[in-house]
């Protein structure tokens, strides 16, 4: 079931990439089929701490199949209420794992040959522009620490759902977005989602 999880995601962000009317290119050996495609193992300096000052890690298997899954993560509320007012603890989640998901996710991608990396807005709320240059930092990186991936999958929920879609048609390198968020069905399917929960609620309940 942990496999299937993972070609499910991997298979959606293919389909995605496939699909996608964006003026972006994929990388020219976007598919290639190598299993074993050679890299720079993490050391602690490589796979995690600061990049550009965003916190990120990154996650190798121990067979790369030169597929990048660069994860953004959901949205995160800072307390605005005094007298706390400090913002949340930045966290990149290489992927889903005890705040959304489950860790078995990121198991079955790492053992099926994705490399994952993840990193994270400093400020709370709608940091989609933060996460944005946070996607672009470690990009960077992972091609000059690691090694260059031969196709990146944008990832995320929520917020990072909106940073995955919007580094697929923008950024070059970008092969594909698998963006795990109801916002991105656009306002009137959203907000006719909410008129059918206030309605049935009125109707029944109230």
């Amino acid at each position: 079931m942990r496999l299937l999880a993972g070609a499910a995601i991997a298979v959606s962000a293919a389909v995605l990439a496939a699909c996608s009317g964006t003026s972006s290119s994929p990388n020219a050996d976007v598919s290639a089929v190598s299993k074993d495609v050679q890299f720079t193992a993490c050391t602690d300096q490589t796979c995690s701490g600061q990049v550009d000052g965003f916190p990120y890690k990154i996650e190798m298997p121990k067979r790369w199949n030169g597929t990048l899954l660069l994860y953004s993560h959901e949205f995160r509320s800072a307390n605005i209420v005094p007298p706390a007012q400090a913002l949340p603890t930045p966290d990149p989640l290489t992927g889903p794992t005890w705040t959304l998901g489950t860790a078995s996710v990121n198991k079955s991608l790492l053992e099926a040959g994705y490399a994952m990396a993840g990193a994270s807005a400093n400020t709370g709320g709608w940091a989609v522009d933060e996460q944005l240059k946070a996607a672009d930092a470690l990009y960077k990186h992972f091609t000059e620490a690691i090694g260059k991936p031969q196709r990146v999958y944008a990832w995320g929920p929520s917020t990072g759902a909106v940073t995955a879609v919007a580094l697929s048609q923008t950024r070059d390198w970008v092969s594909g977005a698998f963006g795990m968020c109801g916002l991105l069905a656009g306002v009137n399917p959203n907000y006719d989602v909410a008129l059918d929960a206030a309605f049935a609620v009125k109707t029944l309940l109230d």
